[in-house]
């Protein structure tokens, strides 16, 4: 008898519990990014560092990151999803907590943020939804679309809590906190909802057919194909720009509104409603996406950020347009992400997304090693923020321009294996 989940409402009710434990498992992994801002200036204090001192260890995760991130794929294709993320976790909960025992060294504080790039490597994105596109077929835009809210939920609540841990406990107990309250919690999901057996109910039953004559062959780029791609070398470098862009705010958000006037507990606030605004834009991403296959929807993703960094230019800025511009970052942070997969899933199909997903995150791993520096680099240079705003505008502008008309998805459902990669010499699939 055919078990399988006949609609979307079915899929949710049975399911419902692995979203949950992947949308509070991806939060975790982005809480030391989403808090740094409130701990430069206490760190700062301390230890006498600059801000240039204290943003190399976040820095410091996005550079670490990019010679390890294509062995993540691999690495999960051998551990599975689960183990993946009971390590991860567990790895990132000791990084946490390790940071609240930071001394006035440069270098062990620089080895902290390098323990906590290798324990986020097992938590990326692709750990969470592997369980959940596998399960959720009816439903599977909007359940990827809230897992990949967790980032977005955690840039909500991570400012709020972080702010408030800080001024009641102190910056280190605030760390140690975070890695044990946050952390706790998501490993209980993890043990309790994260299994891959629930998969049992997409696999043919014994008798029935063989399992390989059964399940399809999965179409799309190989790894050489996929080198050779330039449609996912456009698509990898609009990703790195709006990461490198994207963190360079948020690892400075609480200095630059300071700079601009506003305190500390409303620059919480207004972080927080940018993270709701994350959460809207990956909702709404993951909707059109799921009714739409338009390219303007990956145009817009990437274009609202520009709009926001020349709301912050000088002569433009109000308090009004700051905080308006700050909810134009988070739509963008929210949405950047969600296209950038959906574009990845179209372009390389599901033969090696894994691997070619994961050597992508190179990119943005790149971009976000260079984007703290460079806001640290510009306000401890220029003693203000305002260049960075005027970098920003251009270079943000030229992310919309790379993802602006990449052409046509493939067709898989009609490729064979010789067929070329999109972007290459030889013709591509047309767009059914």
């Amino acid at each position: 008898m055919d078990d399988q989940p006949r609609s979307a409402a079915e899929e949710w009710r049975r399911y419902w519990p692995i979203v949950l434990a992947g949308f509070i498992g991806i939060s975790f992994a982005a809480v030391p990014l989403q808090s740094i801002a409130f701990f430069i200036d206490p760190i700062r204090d301390e230890f006498g560092w600059s801000r240039t001192q204290v943003s190399i260890g976040a820095s410091v995760f996005g550079l670490f990151v990019i010679p390890f991130a294509p062995f993540a794929g691999a690495l999960q294709d051998r551990l599975g999803p689960r183990r993946m993320a009971l390590i991860g976790v567990c790895l990132c909960i000791a990084s946490l907590i390790s940071l609240g025992f930071t001394t006035g060294s440069l270098n062990l504080w620089i080895a902290q943020w390098a323990f906590y790039a290798l324990a986020e490597l097992l938590l990326k994105a692709t750990v969470w939804l592997a369980i959940v596109t596998s399960i959720f077929v009816h439903a599977r835009g909007m359940a990827t679309a809230l897992v990949l809210c967790g980032t977005a939920m955690a840039q909500t609540l991570v400012p709020l809590l972080t702010y408030a841990l800080i001024e009641s406990l102190g910056w280190r107990a605030a760390y140690m906190s975070l890695g044990i309250g946050w952390g706790g919690c998501t490993l209980l999901l993890v043990l309790l909802f994260f299994h891959e057996r629930q998969r049992s109910t997409r696999k043919v039953t014994a008798g029935s057919a063989s399992a390989e004559t059964a399940k399809p062959e999965l179409t799309g780029l190989t790894l050489r194909e996929a080198v050779r791609c330039v449609t996912l070398y456009r698509i990898a470098v609009a990703l790195m720009i709006s990461a490198c862009l994207s963190i360079a705010v948020i690892t400075h958000k609480v200095s630059i509104l300071n700079e601009m006037g506003i305190s500390r507990s409303d620059a919480a606030l207004i972080a927080a409603t940018a993270g709701v605004s994350s959460i809207i834009g990956k909702l709404l991403t993951g909707w059109l996406y799921d009714r739409s296959e338009s390219t303007w929807i990956a145009v817009s993703a990437f274009g609202v950020s520009t709009l926001g960094f020349v709301l912050l230019l000088e002569p433009v800025r109000s308090p009004f347009l700051i905080v308006f511009a700050m909810i134009l970052f988070g739509l963008s942070a929210g949405a950047t992400l969600q296209a950038g997969m959906y574009l990845t899933a179209q372009y390389c199909g599901q033969r090696r997304f894994g691997t070619i997903f994961g050597a992508k995150s190179s990119f943005v791993a790149l971009g976000i090693g260079l984007g703290p520096l460079l806001s640290a680099a510009i306000v401890d240079t220029f003693g203000t923020y305002n260049p960075l705003f005027l970098i920003a505008v251009p270079v943000s502008f030229l992310a919309v321009l790379l993802v602006y008309r990449l052409g046509p998805y493939p067709d898989w459902s009609r490729h064979e294996r010789h067929t070329a990669a999109p972007g290459s010499n030889a013709p591509v699939a047309e767009h059914g």
